[in-house]
C-alpha cells in the first residue's frame, strides 16, 4: 500500500490527516505513506514511518482578484513541477484534506489517473475542497448532513478523525498526572491553536462572579494574562496545552470556537460547551457550532452580542440545567460517538486498493 497524504498546516486540517496517517501505519506497517503538508506543525511533528514533505502553496481564499487570479496561476504551474514526483512515488491513491495546500497535488494526481479521495472537515465545504470535489472520486464527510453544493454520488459519510485517547482519560489519571484536582464546576476555556483575545478578555471581565465552587482551565495563546484582583474562583491558565485529552476529562463545561475538530472532540466527551464561533473563514465555524447546538450539547454565541454578562449568565443558567440543553439527542450522540472515522477513511482506502489490483488482475487476464 503507497499513500500520499496532503493537507494544509493548520490544525484543523493538519491533525485529522496525522491521525489517518498514523493508523495506516500501525494497520500496515509495510506500506509507504508519504505526508505533504507545511508550516510549522509539519516541521514539530515527528510521524514514525512517515516520509514528510514541506511543500509551497498559494492562498486565493479571501484575496483581490488579482491576488486570486495569480495565485491560481502559479498553483497550475505548481501542479505540473509536482508530476514528476507523484510519478516516481506511485501511490495507489491521494488522500487530500483541504487547504489550499491540497489544490497542486490534487491537479497532479487527477492529471496523473491517480485516484483521489477528499475530506471535508467542515458542515460547510470550503472553497478549496469544493475545487478538490471536481478531481475527487470520493468525498468523505465529518457531518451526516452532508453539503448540499457537493456531487451526491460522491459523499461518504466517514465522520472526523481525532485523537484516539480523547475521551478515554478518567478524572483521576487526569488530576494525578496535572497534579490538581477538579472543583464542583470545572470550566475549559480555549480559543484555538492561536488563542483568541476576544475570549480571553471576556473570561478575565467575568472572573470576579465566579465563585469557590469554580475552577477555571484557560488555554490563552500568547496573549498576557492581566493582574487578576478579588477573584474567588480557582484560575489555572496555559499559554498552550499539547494533552488536550487530561484537560476534556477534568472538564464539566467547555467554552471554545467551533472548528471541526473541537466540535467533535466535544462530540467524543460528551460534554456541554458554549461556543464562540470564529466570525472569518466564511462562516465554517457557525455551520459547525450550530450543528453542535442542534444536537443539544452546545449554546452558540457568536463574537458581535459577546459580553461579560451575557457569557456568565450563559455559565450559570448551563450548569443549573445540569449542563444539557432541553432537546438533548441521546441517540443521535451516542451514534456519533460510536464513529471511529479514522478507521471508515482507511476502510474505503483499503476496497479502492483492493478494487483496482482486481481490475488490473482482470485486464491482465484479458491480454493472455
Amino acid at each position: 500500500m503507497r499513500i500520499l497524504i496532503v493537507t494544509s498546516g493548520t490544525g484543523g486540517h493538519f491533525y485529522p490527516a496525522l491521525c489517518v496517517a498514523e493508523r495506516i501505519k500501525k494497520i500496515h506497517p509495510d506500506s509507504k505513506v508519504f505526508f505533504w503538508s507545511q508550516g510549522p506543525l509539519l516541521r514539530n511533528t515527528e510521524i514514525e514511518g512517515v516520509v514528510k514533505k514541506d511543500i509551497p502553496s498559494y492562498p486565493f481564499v479571501g484575496m483581490s482578484k488579482t491576488v486570486q487570479f495569480f495565485a491560481i496561476i502559479k498553483t497550475f504551474f505548481l501542479s505540473l513541477k509536482f508530476i514528476p514526483e507523484i510519478l516516481r512515488l506511485n501511490p495507489d491513491c491521494l488522500i487530500a484534506f483541504g487547504g489550499h495546500t491540497s489544490v497542486a497535488p490534487c491537479m497532479s494526481a487527477y492529471m496523473l489517473g491517480i485516484t483521489i479521495l477528499s475530506h471535508e472537515q467542515n458542515f460547510r465545504a470550503g472553497l478549496t475542497n469544493y475545487l478538490i470535489s471536481r478531481f475527487a472520486k470520493f468525498i468523505m464527510t465529518s457531518f451526516p448532513e452532508a453539503d448540499p453544493r457537493l456531487p451526491v454520488n460522491k459523499v461518504v459519510f466517514t465522520g472526523l478523525p481525532i485523537r484516539d485517547d480523547i475521551g478515554k482519560v478518567s478524572v483521576e489519571e487526569a488530576e494525578r498526572i496535572l497534579g490538581f484536582k477538579k472543583s464542583e464546576r470545572t470550566i475549559l476555556c480555549f480559543g484555538g491553536s492561536q488563542g483568541a483575545q476576544a475570549i480571553n478578555e471576556t473570561i478575565w471581565s467575568l472572573l470576579p462572579n465566579l465563585d469557590e465552587r469554580y475552577l477555571l482551565i484557560h488555554i490563552t495563546g500568547e496573549q498576557t494574562v492581566p493582574r487578576l484582583k478579588e477573584i474567588k474562583c480557582r484560575y489555572i491558565n496555559f499559554k498552550y496545552f499539547k494533552e488536550m485529552s487530561l484537560l476534556y476529562a477534568l472538564a464539566d463545561l467547555i467554552i471554545s470556537r467551533s472548528g471541526a475538530s473541537t466540535v467533535f472532540e466535544i462530540i467524543k466527551t460528551g460534554k456541554s460547551a458554549i461556543l464562540i464561533p470564529y466570525p472569518g473563514a466564511m462562516s465554517h465555524q457557525k455551520y459547525n457550532a450550530l450543528y453542535l447546538e442542534k444536537l443539544g450539547l452546545g449554546r452558540v454565541v457568536f463574537q458581535n452580542t459577546l459580553s461579560e454578562n451575557l457569557l456568565y449568565n450563559m455559565i450559570k443558567e448551563m450548569f443549573d440545567l445540569n449542563y444539557k440543553n432541553i432537546n438533548f439527542n441521546r441517540d443521535e450522540l451516542l451514534r456519533l460517538q460510536k464513529i471511529d472515522a479514522t478507521k471508515n477513511i482507511i476502510d474505503l482506502v483499503e476496497k479502492i486498493i483492493e478494487r483496482k489490483m482486481i481490475n488490473s488482475l482482470w485486464k491482465t487476464l484479458r491480454k493472455i
